[in-house]
């Protein structure tokens, strides 16, 4: 029979719940533990009934043999559950996504003991990013004419330095759109006024699909603590994230396809390589940003797509296999295959030019001038400008 004791706290009112089962080899009784607090707004014979089946419910736990752990929150959990991932091999990308979601369910219920979730918390946390202004961080900044001049005559590396970006993004904020954050560091090294040197988008909600996601990672957490029997049920699967309405793939047009390609004709020949080589493949950004040259056959017109280049917490890139851990051998035309000769001689140019100071691999394709591989965000980037064309 379990024992019920009343505390009466700075934060309320709970009940501790006691289970002796037995005793040890040494002769000592064993207790199990837990705390239970009534809902809000619970009146006194709701509280009484619900605080008895959570004691006969617990004292069934014990007798199955199940001892849920009151230490854990979802916080120290999460963490190892995303590190098993990453051991029983998750592709790299997963794990990183699994990273960046947990810094706002933390916010929300990373303080809460596994065995305290409720669906109605997870319900709440979905609303909540589905506010407007959520995003605001990650809102996009375009530039206006005011940053144009004061970056005139200005060393790019010298303003990547004093900023604390990268040369990339320095040079992305001359002609598409930065983050607002990245727009923010260079407004403060410049002594610009962040609104008078970008046009920054509207705040906006998170879509239902990115809400799902999370919504995706919780329950995976949970469904390990359910797994190793820290819990007795997954409260996510009982929770209502929002519905995701299909969306039909977006497809350019033949004319949209002409329009881009005149328009790259008068720009640098890396970026008019990198988005040619995008239109005709059609393989992921990440995917060329691992592309090497040892993976191209000139003589058979074929290029051979077998790995993924991912930005890990830090900034550090890491190569791994695709998305779907597939390779694939894609044809190329001959126009391409011309832009890529002359391409990978003007590399070869620059590579004996800098000589110890070139920082990267040269079998890389597409590369950052000073040699170092060309990130997905800085591909993403380009792709982006030239689809709004």
């Amino acid at each position: 029979m379990a024992s019920i004791k009343k505390i009466e706290g700075k934060r309320g009112v709970s009940y501790k719940i006691t289970v002796t089962k037995g005793r040890d080899s040494g002769g000592k009784q064993i207790r199990r533990f837990m705390t239970w607090k009534p809902e809000p707004g619970m009146t006194a014979r709701q509280t009484e009934k619900a605080l008895q089946r959570a004691a006969l419910e617990f004292e069934r736990q014990i007798d199955l043999g199940f001892r849920p752990d009151d230490r854990q929150t979802f916080q120290q959990y999460a963490d190892y559950v995303v590190e098993c991932k990453r051991l029983e091999g998750t592709h790299i990308r997963t794990v990183e996504i699994y990273k960046n979601l947990l810094p706002r369910i933390n916010a929300a219920i990373g303080h809460l003991k596994l065995r305290e979730i409720r669906p109605q918390h997870l319900n709440q946390f979905y609303a909540n990013l589905s506010e407007t202004g959520i995003n605001a961080k990650m809102r996009s900044a375009y530039p206006k004419p005011e940053y144009l001049d004061a970056v005139k005559g200005v060393r790019h590396r010298e303003l990547a330095e004093a900023a604390g970006v990268s040369l990339s993004v320095v040079s992305c904020s001359l002609a598409s759109h930065i983050s607002m954050d990245s727009a923010e560091k260079l407004c403060a090294a410049l002594g610009l006024d962040l609104e008078d040197a970008f046009d920054i988008e509207p705040p906006t909600s998170l879509s239902p699909a990115t809400v799902r996601l999370y919504h995706a990672h919780i329950s995976a957490v949970l469904s390990q603590a359910v797994k190793e029997g820290l819990i007795p049920s997954n409260p996510a699967s009982r929770a209502t994230p929002p519905k995701v309405t299909p969306k039909e793939a977006e497809h350019l047009e033949p004319e949209q396809i002409m329009a881009i390609l005149e328009a790259l004709e008068t720009e640098p020949l890396k970026w008019r390589l990198i988005i040619h080589f995008l239109l005709v493949t059609g393989c992921r950004r990440a995917e060329a940003a691992a592309l090497r040259w040892s993976k191209i056959d000139f003589r058979k017109k074929i290029v051979m797509i077998d790995a993924a280049l991912v930005s890990v917490s830090g900034g550090e890139l890491v190569e791994g296999p695709t998305k779907t851990n597939r390779t694939r051998r894609l044809s190329l035309p001959d126009e391409t295959l011309d832009l890529l000769r002359e391409y990978r001689t003007r590399q070869m140019e620059r590579y004996l030019s800098l000589g110890d100071a070139w920082r990267g691999e040269s079998d890389y394709v597409f590369t950052r001038d000073d040699g170092a591989p060309l990130s997905p965000e800085a591909i993403t980037r380009s792709a982006t400008r030239w689809r709004r064309c």
